[in-house]
């Protein structure tokens, strides 16, 4: 679940990563089997690279994320937000998570399409509400531009 919450990984993307699509070096994975099924790189985050770090390490060809079923995974997420007392939440849901926090950071929606694999920025679009800020300063960064192009009546 760390993990999820520190990209926004599929959950098939995760556990079908291993150690050899691992840079640790250059702090990002490749994910090879994603839900569009084209190679995505992803770039780490210092908190995905600490919850890689914690795991037992193994060979190129092993799981990073070995011996964990995908539907185990599932029912002990919804156990977590249980005991959390947040309900209607998935797995997913830690996907959607870490696009609103992105988004309410000032990540540009480009962006995070691109680290979320979206194929069409339509995908990245239901998190347009969040950015308010972000865009009021998009908008503001044309005062810049104009700033002094125009007469003070106006």
């Amino acid at each position: 679940m760390a993990f999820a919450a520190c990209t926004g990984v599929r959950r098939g993307e995760m556990l079908a990563l291993r150690w050899m699509d691992v840079d640790l070096e250059k702090r990002r994975v490749f994910l090879r089997e994603t839900k569009n099924g084209a190679l995505r790189i992803l770039p780490l985050s210092g908190a995905a690279l600490q919850v890689l770090a914690s795991l037992p390490e193994g060979t190129a060809g092993d799981l990073e994320f070995a011996g964990v079923d995908p539907a185990q995974v599932s029912v002990y997420t919804k156990r977590v937000f249980h005991r959390l007392g947040i309900t209607d939440a998935s797995f997913h849901t830690l996907r959607h998570t870490v696009a609103s926090w992105l988004v309410m950071q000032g990540v540009d929606l480009y962006a995070v399409g691109q680290l979320l694999g979206h194929k069409t920025p339509r995908m990245t679009q239901r998190y347009a509400h969040l950015s308010p800020d972000y865009m009021a300063g998009a908008v503001n960064k044309l005062d810049g531009i104009m700033g002094g192009m125009l007469p003070a009546s106006v």
